[in-house]
């Protein structure tokens, strides 16, 4: 049986992803699979040296870099226009402390 990636990529809807996480193993590859088909995406990094060359150069890709715990600088990455939130963001690898989603997220607002 063959498998067919996409059967059609003009049919996908087209979407502005915020994305928590992207330079892990999980975010790396979802961020690649969002771009391949023609998504915009926001990234939210603590490290954006992290950022694979491949996706850094992608025209559809902007960064915001900050810490989990920084209410303002998330309020800021919200505010990007992205209509999907994604957060694929934990501990570093190797460490047992963090989360997955921080309580300041609850404080982050979508405009109207």
């Amino acid at each position: 049986m063959e498998h067919r990636r996409y059967e059609s990529m003009d049919k996908v809807t087209k979407h502005h992803i915020l994305l928590l996480g992207g330079t892990g193993i999980c975010g790396t590859i979802f961020a690649r699979a969002a771009l391949e088909v023609g998504h915009k995406l926001t990234l939210y990094v603590r490290t954006p040296s992290k950022i694979p060359e491949d996706l850094s150069s992608n025209a559809n890709l902007s960064v915001f870099q900050g810490e989990l715990q920084d209410a303002e600088g998330l309020k800021k990455a919200a505010a990007c226009g992205a209509d999907i939130f994604i957060s694929l963001a934990g501990p570093t690898l190797g460490r047992r402390e963090g989360t997955v989603c921080p309580p300041e997220m609850s404080r982050v607002k979508k405009k109207d």
